[in-house]
């Protein structure tokens, strides 16, 4: 009995590192290439690595490589989570309709796939509501879940599903993809060291031109009057896209704080800027980490967000 066969048949957690621009189709094919399939799996990733993306092409491989899946038309694919729903965390209403739904037969396809996207923001009781359909799943449905760490995924839903860990990509690899959507555009080099490994985020930065943020939030960093208003009006920058949730706009500039923090004496990631001086580097870093262990408490989220700015201030101060 292969590896893969393995890994269909026993209830424990097994971890598979793939890389999604890179992707070897066959290992892919390998796990699904005979019934049984795995009812369930976990790709866990930073935003922008392509989980979404994979998910997608799982539901094209079980469903016979049915056209309606990459057209985004199939009947049988249901995405769910705060991508697709808006909301800021996973509802007990959607697991409530995911249950329902997988009671019903496939329309079209041999497969009903649910992709089911960040699933560290389930509600209280989501959780546990889901479990149960894991516990005891209804044939010919799949539940493809992601996530951007293993860690803050619920323990037994972890230990019942094929954990796929997606990778970051080189800088180096990321530069020719870049080249190739983006023939005419500079910097790209940066950018791909900006990226941090992610594609999506790589192209966040050239379609939204996000190095202008990069580049007035040092000015802002280094300002000798800075005060803490100004911190806490960053994520009102015009820069920004319109359409980008409050959320998206701190992360984006934890982001460069911290390959600020990676360049303060000598540039690398930033190589274009001068004079990049971070004080206090090390106790800047632990605070954003700390902060971003926080993220995701919606209850008080504003609280630990205003707190923020307000350490970091006193320690660019100090």
């Amino acid at each position: 009995m292969g590896y893969f066969s393995v890994i269909k048949r026993k209830r424990f957690m097994s971890t598979l590192e793939l890389n999604t621009e890179q992707f070897d189709l066959r290992v892919l094919e390998k796990l699904f290439e005979e019934e049984p399939y795995p009812n369930s799996v976990i790709l866990v990733g930073k935003k922008g690595v392509g989980k979404k993306t994979l998910a997608k092409k799982i539901c094209y491989q079980v469903n016979k490589e049915n056209p309606k899946v990459l057209k985004g038309n199939f009947p049988d694919l249901h995405c769910y989570g705060p991508t697709f729903s808006g909301k800021n965390v996973f509802q007990k209403a959607e697991i409530e309709e995911i249950i329902e739904k997988s009671y019903i037969r496939p329309i079209e396809g041999p497969y009903k796939v649910f992709i089911m996207d960040q699933i560290t923001t389930f509600s209280w009781g989501a959780g546990e509501a889901f479990l149960k359909v894991l516990e005891e799943p209804p044939p010919k449905n799949l539940y493809i879940m992601t996530a951007d760490s293993l860690s803050g995924i619920i323990p037994t839903i972890k230990s019942r599903a094929i954990n796929i860990k997606i990778k970051d990509l080189p800088s180096q690899e990321i530069i020719p993809i870049l080249k190739n959507r983006y023939p005419d555009s500079d910097k790209l080099e940066i950018i791909s060291k900006l990226s941090n490994g992610s594609i999506g985020t790589a192209i966040d930065i050239v379609n939204h031109n996000l190095l202008r943020i990069r580049n007035k939030l040092n000015e802002l960093l280094k300002s000798p009057n800075i005060l803490p208003y100004d911190l806490i009006n960053t994520t009102q920058w015009s820069e920004f896209p319109e359409d980008w949730e409050q959320k998206d706009k701190v992360k984006l500039i934890l982001h460069f704080l911290k390959t600020f923090c990676v360049d303060s004496h000598r540039p690398f990631i930033n190589s274009d800027l001068e004079d990049i001086n971070i004080p206090n580097v090390g106790k800047i870093i632990n605070l954003i980490y700390l902060f971003e262990t926080k993220f995701h408490h919606e209850y008080n989220f504003q609280v630990h967000l205003l707190s923020f700015w307000m350490d970091l201030h006193y320690l660019l101060k100090l």
